[in-house]
């Protein structure tokens, strides 16, 4: 069965067996050159063959196998043409180093590798150097090259992270446990302490007690990341999230009395309050915060009168629960108390019935600006609907029926890419095939009729599943602005030392989106649904992976336009290993394994083994959605 890793490993023997068939009729100033041109060969087919012999853990090994593999010919280039007699030690000196160190490339340990190609390969740079002119370089963007601080200058995250570690209110020894794993791919771990540790610092209005019971947790839990991976870290971050939402409320000069009595009935980070009761108390205290928050967005003034009743409602519930919210902490059976669960029943409904009017007022908004005389019908519906709020009895079926009109709301939102749509950019002509006015056109006319239903009361209308599939056709394309540079030059992201793939592989993918897009765009022009849905369903497969190469070229395309392709490019990707702070360090071993299955996917779809091409493409599919799932994540 035909694999890309085997028809790699055949081509490069093949090459090698005539190389070797050159050298033996050579001059012997030409056979230095010859003999380089077998040993990185040699080389990449070792590092396949170690890929190969470690299944899924040798991707990495792939990665530096299958891009010396696609640098061969420009190095071929470089070598087999030169004959000065001092630029011939360079290329004896890297013959003898890849001959001692070929047995270490055959292996799954990135840092081997790492260690075995940058000796090997170093005298190839200085030929590089030499007759080019161009010194190699790092191809592992940093940290700081593509992060911005928040004053907009550009810092070096290593040395700032340092910095922020030392201000640790934790035993000396943790410091230090913590910046020998910053160092490393668990940095993300560590910035994560950092941060809990600040909310922290600035929250001077907690009590003695929880403010010393926070500052053991985090101690205790910085202490503990090189073990478990960040399992208890992840429980003082919920923390710490409440009393950042707290403190935001403080700054703004809002009374935050009860939700700091709360809050210290959650934490006893040491653990002394059961988990079934901290979720409970988790739960009222966001309860609280949206009651809290709930005057920043006040409804029009046509749904004022049930907001104030609501608010008024809200506060005393709140005042009713705070009185018995000790017996959270001390009495192991509250929540099995009728008395006191009707307490937090009582509490939540009012929370959520005051926040859905909250959101109602958005959502009105959303509509006047979609069609003003429209929207006044609705504000009517609103206006009629929300007393039910008011009504205990009333009110769980009115939250559900007004919530309805929440889930239609962000189809009335325009998308950042509308403003490239509506201009006729590039971008919006490749994805349209030059009918984006008319595109425009159709989704101003859904979002019109769709609030023209929202004015009879109507959800679930015609008009929202045409707006929905119109609203997965403009995401789609959103996806591809980006996409439309990175296609144009399919390299570029080559040149990244954390990524190795086939250009066919972009360029059917990446081709493939905007030639389905047209015809989606043409389906919903003429008022086709179902053909629009079947575009759409057929760019699926395919949307993971250009929406993470989307995101990873809107973030390396300036650091990695800098750097050079050619023989300088392959070189120094070869002698430089990462940095601690190179960019997305932690997810070298997972972009690895993505490059490897694309590689596999089109070569099993070239040879038309459609069941394994299907396969694999359903496995690059989940591996590229989870990899942007955690490049994105907070």
């Amino acid at each position: 069965m035909p694999t890309y890793t085997g028809e790699l490993g055949s081509a490069l023997q093949k090459e090698i067996e005539d190389l070797a068939r050159r050298d033996r009729g050579a001059a012997e100033s030409d056979r230095p050159g010859l003999r380089a041109a077998i040993n990185y060969r040699l080389t990449a087919v070792e590092l396949l063959i170690g890929a190969e012999d470690a299944g899924a853990n040798g991707s990495i090994a792939f990665l530096a196998g299958a891009r010396l593999a696609r640098g061969r010919a420009a190095l071929d280039t470089l070598v087999l043409a030169e004959s000065r007699p001092d630029l011939r030690d360079a290329l004896d000196r890297f013959n003898g180093a890849a001959v001692d160190l070929a047995a270490w490339v055959r292996t799954a340990d990135p840092a081997t590798i790492d260690a075995a190609l940058a000796p090997m390969f170093e005298p190839i740079a200085g030929l590089v150097e030499a007759t080019t002119g161009v010194a190699p370089s790092s191809h592992w963007p940093l940290a700081s090259e593509v992060r911005v601080a928040g004053d907009g200058a550009t810092v070096s995250a290593r040395v700032a992270l340092r910095g922020r570690i030392e201000t640790l209110a934790v035993p000396a020894a943790v410091r230090a446990s913590l910046r020998r794993i910053a160092g490393g791919p668990q940095r993300g771990l560590v910035e994560r302490v950092v941060d809990a540790s600040d909310v922290l610092q600035r929250a001077d209005w907690l009590d003695g007690e929880s403010a010393a019971a926070y500052r053991s947790w985090l101690g205790h839990a910085a202490a503990a990341l090189e073990r478990d991976g960040g399992e208890r870290l992840a429980r003082l971050e919920e923390s710490t999230r409440i009393v950042a939402a707290i403190q935001e409320r403080r700054d703004d000069g809002a009374d935050t009395r009860s939700l700091a009595t709360t809050l210290a009935m959650i934490d006893r980070p040491d653990g002394t309050v059961p988990p079934t009761r901290r979720a409970t108390l988790e739960e009222i205290v966001d309860r609280m915060l949206v009651a809290h928050e709930a005057d920043e967005q006040r409804p029009p003034r046509a749904l004022r009168s049930v907001f104030g009743r609501l608010k008024r409602s809200c506060q005393k519930a709140e005042r009713n629960l705070l009185g018995a919210i000790e017996r959270l902490g001390t009495d192991p059976d509250a929540l099995a108390d009728p008395s006191f669960s009707s307490l937090v029943a009582d509490h939540a409904r009012w929370a959520t019935s005051l926040d859905v009017l909250r959101q109602a007022g958005t959502w009105a908004a959303a509509a006047e600006r979609v069609d003003p005389r429209a929207a006044r019908g609705f504000m009517a519906h609103l206006k009629r609907r929300a007393v039910g709020l008011v009504d205990p009895s009333r009110a769980p079926a009115t939250v559900r029926e007004l919530s309805r009109f929440g889930a239609e709301a962000e189809l009335l939102e325009p998308l950042a890419w509308e403003t490239d749509l509506a201009a006729g950019r590039p971008a919006a002509l490749v994805s349209t095939g030059g009918l984006h006015l008319e595109l425009t056109d159709v989704v101003r006319a859904t979002r019109q009729a769709l609030v023209a239903a929202w004015a009879q009361g109507e959800v679930d209308s015609a008009a929202a599943a045409r707006a929905r599939g119109e609203r997965r056709l403009l995401v789609a394309m959103g996806d591809c602005v980006g996409i439309v540079n990175t296609s144009r030059d399919p390299d570029l992201l080559n040149r990244w030392a954390a990524w190795e793939m086939p250009a066919t592989v972009l360029r059917r993918s990446l081709a493939d989106l905007p030639a389905r897009l047209k015809l989606a765009t043409a389906a919903a022009v003429r008022g086709d649904g179902a053909a629009m849905t079947e575009q759409l369903d057929k760019i699926d497969p395919d949307a993971p992976l250009a929406q993470l190469v989307n995101h990873l070229g809107r973030h390396l395309h300036d650091a990695l336009a800098r750097l050079p392709g050619g023989s300088a490019g392959v070189v120094g990707q070869m002698v430089i290993p990462p940095p601690a702070d190179a960019q997305w360090i932690e997810q070298r071993a997972a972009l690895a394994v993505l490059c490897r299955t694309a590689a596999e996917a089109e070569t099993a779809r070239r040879h038309e083994r459609t069941d394994a091409a299907d396969e694999l493409q359903e496995h690059l599919s989940n591996q590229a959605r989870e990899l942007l799932r955690r490049m994105t994540r907070p």
